[in-house]
């Protein structure tokens, strides 16, 4: 398969604006007119030739290779084909994206998956604060697609929420799914305070019981939910626990009543 392989010269403390390099936008161009785009690095404007060592071709996967975390907007709006980042990405990491998929080897920053309405993406390390989440003045967060992060998150993931799916191999932060409108999360480790906090409706699903639990959600007790073999099934093409998962029973909370309450928490039962 065609690559093309982007190699960050040196780190830099200053933020590099790569959200227009996605494979739809580079497949047409030769390795000559992509070292010719010009990019922000803080308040210059360069070519990407002078900051990457750029080999391979346009293509249906772009690369990218760095040690730090200073390229802003990987994969933003992209709609097919594929990213890898080989290192740490910055915030917005797939922001808006639509489709293909993104994979992150290293930790992402803050912001990763705002506005995703498809897609996949992947983040082998920890995520920053406001995964899938909304920024001030929007509306909403994530609104479809399937964010897998294979370490920890920060607080406020998928605050206002629409759509889509959250995975969480271990930790997330205070206020998941704070104001959740729609959507699944699902955390397999511990969850901090303000677990679902005004959320209209959605599934937080767990697999360890929620530190602190608003008196506003109401006990449902023990039960069986056929919508939990359809998600399982869901998850089954990827790699690591969420494949393993095999829910059965679970313990029920309803909540925000200070909302519409029509939110939902499932703690798996053993």
């Amino acid at each position: 398969m065609t690559a093309l392989r982007l190699r960050l010269r040196e780190p830099t403390a200053s933020t590099i604006d790569v959200s227009h390099l996605v494979p739809e936008r580079l497949r047409e161009l030769s390795p000559e007119g992509v070292a010719q785009l010009q990019v922000w690095k803080g308040a210059e404007r360069l070519p990407l030739g002078e900051l990457f060592d750029i080999s391979g071709a346009p293509g249906e996967t772009l690369e990218f290779e760095t040690d730090a975390a200073c390229l802003w907007g990987i994969g933003y709006g992209m709609s097919e084909g594929t990213i890898r980042v080989h290192g740490p990405a910055g915030p917005y990491a797939g922001r808006k994206m639509r489709g293909g998929e993104l994979h992150i080897t290293g930790n992402a920053g803050e912001y990763a998956g705002n506005g995703m309405r498809g897609g996949r993406i992947v983040i082998d390390g920890d995520a920053g604060d406001c995964l899938a989440a909304a920024r001030p003045g929007e509306k909403y967060g994530m609104e479809g697609g399937l964010l897998l992060v294979r370490g920890n998150a920060g607080d406020r993931v998928g605050e206002r929420m629409r759509r889509g799916s959250v995975l969480i191999e271990g930790n997330s932060g205070a206020w998941t799914a704070a104001r959740m409108r729609a959507g699944t999360i699902a955390v397999l480790g511990s969850t901090g305070h303000g677990l679902g906090w005004a959320m209209r409706r959605g599934t937080i699903l767990l697999r360890q019981p929620p530190a602190s639990l608003s008196p506003l959600f109401r006990d449902n007790g023990e039960q069986a939910l056929s919508i939990l073999a359809l998600m399982s099934k869901a998850w089954r093409g990827l790699d690591g626990p969420f494949v393993a998962l095999n829910p059965c029973r679970v313990q029920r909370w309803l909540g925000d009543r200070s909302v519409q309450g029509l939110g939902e928490i499932l703690l798996l039962q053993d």
